[in-house]
Formats: C-alpha cells, sequence, structure tokens
C-alpha cells in the first residue's frame, strides 16, 4: 500500500498477484463447511467496489489512470481499517483452531 505514492502500472505484477493471493483465500474459506462469516469478510475485502484492500487498489488505479498519486495520509488511514479487517480475519480463524 506504501507504494501508492508512485504509479499503479509500476506495480501491476505485485498487485496482480495480491489480488491472485486474495482470490485464493476466499474460494478456500468458501468451500468449507460452516464458514459464512470468514467468507463474507474475505468477499468484502476483495470487492473492487468496496472500501478494504480490493477497493483501494481499484481507487489507485483509477487515481493513476488520471496521472495522480494517492496521499501519505489516505494511504495511512486505509492501511488502519484494512489492516483491522485482515486481523479480525485472522482472530476468527484462530479460533477454530483446536489443541
Amino acid at each position: 500500500m506504501d507504494y501508492a505514492t508512485e504509479k499503479y502500472s509500476a506495480h501491476a505484477s505485485e498487485i496482480t498477484a495480491i489480488r491472485t493471493e486474495m482470490q485464493k483465500a476466499y474460494e478456500y474459506e468458501k468451500n468449507r463447511p460452516q464458514n459464512t462469516t470468514t467468507t463474507q469478510m474475505w468477499q468484502e475485502m476483495i470487492d473492487s467496489n468496496g472500501h478494504l484492500m480490493g477497493g483501494f487498489l481499484s481507487f489507485w488505479k483509477s487515481k493513476s489512470d488520471k496521472n495522480e498519486t494517492l496521499s501519505i495520509a489516505h494511504i495511512r488511514n486505509q492501511k488502519e481499517s484494512i489492516g483491522e479487517a485482515f486481523d479480525h480475519i485472522a482472530q476468527l480463524e484462530s479460533k477454530k483452531i483446536k489443541e
């Protein structure tokens, strides 16, 4: 996310890799039984029109297409909310681990 102060196209391969990994995580979670909450959270995380990682990446691309970049303050705010969402997914998953 810190690279969003630069052109989106300069990081296209990394962005594609991130999107692919998030999509894989979503596909894995949606095929697990009794996993509705985690699946919904991954849907929100990857949604290109949403306010989490998918939306952030889409917004970065749209700004870059206009020859603009994202401000450090915007990136910092987004990192916080996206980080909290990833933490929440991790917490849900850790509760499923049985000793």
